[in-house]
């Protein structure tokens, strides 16, 4: 009984090993497109100053303080963009967001914080030209925004929340890896941007290996204990 319990488990152990092998050489959906959508929260009382104002839209989320300063996280959309994003090799850098501040000359400088969340949604493509949809899958950033704004200037730092880098699955089964590993503070005349690198996991070579040897490890005990068995018999 032990023996057959011992020959399943390895034909099972090589049959998963060889399953990812096909998966590891097969091409799967890994260009894609993504949207963001902001939201803005004051949970916990994170706002500064006290008394500032969220509003949050279709097209992002806005922080108005009470000295008429306003700061707008603005939403992304990269869809329709054919060719699509590549998540394959090297991956692609895109830029998921801004932020734009609004400040005029009679307005005070004011020291200002807020958390945010910023949830991507990911759209699956198996070609880089193609127009159907596979799968969709979402991930989430959770951030906060410090610094002073007001009289025509902006100082504005983003602070990423763990966890940072993610990895998520679309419902097609494609695993990215998402790194949000840039920002690009606002100017006076340009928006600053909210970067990340996004590349599709794929399974390593060394754990197909090492369940192939398990595998193997196993066929090889059976195969020594029966011989020993048959030699006792003998």
């Amino acid at each position: 009984m032990i023996q057959k319990h011992a020959f399943r488990m390895a034909a099972w152990t090589l049959g998963l090993a060889g399953l990812l092998s096909s998966a590891a050489t097969t091409a799967r959906a890994e260009f894609f497109e993504y949207t963001t959508a902001f939201a803005i929260s004051n949970v916990g009382g994170s706002f500064t100053p006290t008394g500032s104002t969220i509003v949050n839209d279709g097209t992002g989320s806005t922080f108005s303080t009470p000295g008429g300063n306003v700061i707008k996280l603005i939403d992304q959309n990269s869809d329709p963009a054919i060719p699509h994003n590549n998540g394959t090799g090297a991956g692609t850098d895109i830029v998921f967001g801004q932020i734009d501040p609004t400040s005029g000359i009679t307005n005070p400088t004011e020291t200002v914080g807020f958390n945010y969340t910023a949830t991507l949604t990911f759209t699956d493509y198996a070609a880089a030209n193609s127009t159907t949809a596979l799968g969709t899958g979402t991930v989430t950033l959770n951030g906060r925004i410090e610094g002073t704004v007001g009289d025509l200037t902006s100082n504005l730092n983003n602070l990423v929340f763990a966890p940072n880098p993610q990895t998520f699955t679309t419902s097609n089964g494609t695993a990215y890896n998402i790194d949000f590993n840039s920002y690009t503070p606002p100017g006076l005349d340009n928006n600053g941007t909210f970067g990340a690198h996004v590349t599709a996991a794929v399974p390593e070579p060394s754990s197909v290996a090492m369940l192939g040897l398990g595998g193997l490890g196993a066929l090889g005990l059976l195969r020594r204990s029966r011989k020993a068995k048959a030699n006792v018999n003998a």
